[in-house]
């Protein structure tokens, strides 16, 4: 799920980008035919570039907080909780002589 949103997130900044590419040309098209002056030329790339940052870091916090939320209403186990756990259950499985390691069957005995 987690891959989907990434994709999201890319399609989006790739999105981002050819806009910005895209009023860069007008920009200096404008600038060309003369009906803005290169440093006004200039000034409104810059802001539209610096805008263009603030949104995407919007847009990111924005789908890493849903994909956080998304994950959380699943109750799947965190990262850590799953390292506790599998050290729990090393500890416990060396504490009992004989018993087989789960982690070391192959894959087919699961």
């Amino acid at each position: 799920m987690e891959s989907i949103f990434r994709r999201l997130l890319h399609a989006g900044i790739g999105m981002a980008s050819k806009t910005t590419k895209f009023a860069e040309d007008v920009i200096n098209e404008l600038v060309e035919k003369g009906n803005l002056t290169e440093e006004e030329g200039r000034k409104l790339i810059d802001k539209f570039i610096r805008e263009g940052e603030q949104q995407r870091h919007e847009f990111e916090k924005e789908m890493n907080d849903y994909v956080e939320k998304a994950l959380s209403k699943m109750n799947l186990p965190s990262r850590e909780e799953y390292r506790q756990l599998e050290t729990r259950i090393s500890v416990l499985e060396r504490s009992q002589p004989g018993t087989a390691q789960v982690h070391n069957l192959p894959q087919d005995d699961y």
